[in-house]
Formats: structure tokens, sequence, C-alpha cells
């Protein structure tokens, strides 16, 4: 039963998530993963996905984990950073990364690679684990530079809370919008409100 308790520390060392990658990279059998399903240590979450059996579901950490490259952005970035109550997970990938087998409920993002890093950050969502977002002052930039994403009224009435109260990092903003090809309509917005 040595495999059985390895398979067991592996589900503790990895925050509650344990995935049949992780098994075949180990080199161990599913039996083990079956037995742990049966003993009551794990509960399947999703094909190829299973948690420590009392643990709590973080969609943002499990999608992360399943998914290293996503970046969340948008409205989730928002909410990651404490600015909003959020039921739709939005995220962002680069051009070219096969975002096909994603979850057909999130709203995936493209930009080009050499921007992908662009202002991420790692924060601590509402369970308690550590995924990667997007940093407020990129968030402002991607919702300016994507008129279809700042529709909602309470988007724009934020992004203008935000300007008025000073809580972005202005040359930070500006460095980003630079690069990310929006530095106008941040200078526009900037000059009413600063």
């Amino acid at each position: 039963m040595q495999r059985y308790e390895v398979i067991k520390e592996q589900v503790n060392q990895s925050n509650g998530i344990l995935m049949t990658k992780d098994l075949h990279q180990m080199k161990i059998n599913k039996y083990y993963l079956n037995k742990l399903l049966d003993d009551g240590i794990i509960k399947r979450y999703e094909r190829g996905t299973y948690l420590k059996a009392n643990s709590h579901e973080d969609n943002y950490y499990i999608l992360q984990r399943k998914n290293p490259t996503l970046i969340f952005s948008f409205n989730s970035a928002l909410y990651l950073l404490g600015l909003t109550t959020n039921s739709v997970i939005e995220a962002t990938v680069y051009t070219g990364y096969n975002a096909t087998h994603l979850p057909k409920d999130i709203n995936v993002h493209f930009i080009k690679k050499e921007n992908h890093l662009l202002g991420a950050i790692k924060i601590v969502t509402p369970l308690g684990f550590e995924v990667v977002s997007y940093n407020l002052e990129r968030t402002v930039c991607d919702f300016l530079s994507n008129n279809t994403k700042i529709d909602n009224s309470q988007t724009k009435q934020l992004i203008i809370k935000l300007f008025i109260n000073k809580k972005l990092d202005l040359k930070r903003l500006l460095d980003y919008a630079k690069q990310l090809k929006c530095e106008r309509k941040v200078r526009n917005i900037a000059e009413l409100f600063l």
C-alpha cells in the first residue's frame, strides 16, 4: 500500500487536487486512485480531476491548475481584486493557444503572446488558493481597449471611480496602455478625472 500513501501525500501537497496526469508522471496505476475513491479520501470533480473529500471546490484554482497558461482577466480580475461580485469566469490566453478544451461557460480572451504576462500578478482567491490574475491597471486597459466589454454600466462606474479616487498607479497604467495600444483612450479618461 506504499503507492496508496504516496497518492494521499500528493493530494495533500497539491492543495487537495489530484489529476490523473499526476499519476502518470509518478508511474502509479489507476487502481490506487479507485481505492482512494472507494475509501472516501478523494472525490471526483470531473474527468481527470479529483479533490480531497473534505475540500472546497475553488473553480478559479482548479481551472488554473489544469491550464497554467490561463490568466484571469476582465470581470474575474475585478472580482479577485475585491472590487466586484462576479459569477462568470473570464480569462486570457495568448493567440495560438488551443482553448477548445476549456469549459464552454468561460469567457476566453486572446492577446498577443508578448503581452500575455503584462500585469500578471499572484493573488489569493476568496477560498484561500493562489492564482494568477491581471492587476488593476492591466484590467482597466483591457476594458478600455475593448469597448464591447465596457458596455456594462456598473463596470463603467467602477472604472470612473478608480480614476476619481486615484486607486490606479498612473505611470504603470500609461506604460501598459502604450504597450496595449490604448494610450489615447486612457489619456482621454485620465484628463477628465485627474
